[in-house]
């Protein structure tokens, strides 16, 4: 769980992003984005992968 003010944003940030779509892989979600531009999809992938990209554990 983040402590500081820059991880409580960015868990409320991710939090806005819609549903996760547990269950289903990277490979699937992307699928699904490319197929029919699922924002669902990609919201998931964001926010499984902010993290990273962003260079902050969350």
């Amino acid at each position: 769980m983040p402590t500081g003010p820059l991880g409580v944003v960015i868990q409320h940030l991710l939090a806005d992003l819609g549903p996760d779509l547990d269950g289903m892989t990277d490979g699937e979600l992307l699928a699904r984005f490319v197929r029919s531009r699922d924002e669902d999809a990609l919201a998931a992938l964001v926010r499984r992968h902010a993290g990273m990209v962003i260079g902050y554990p969350l």
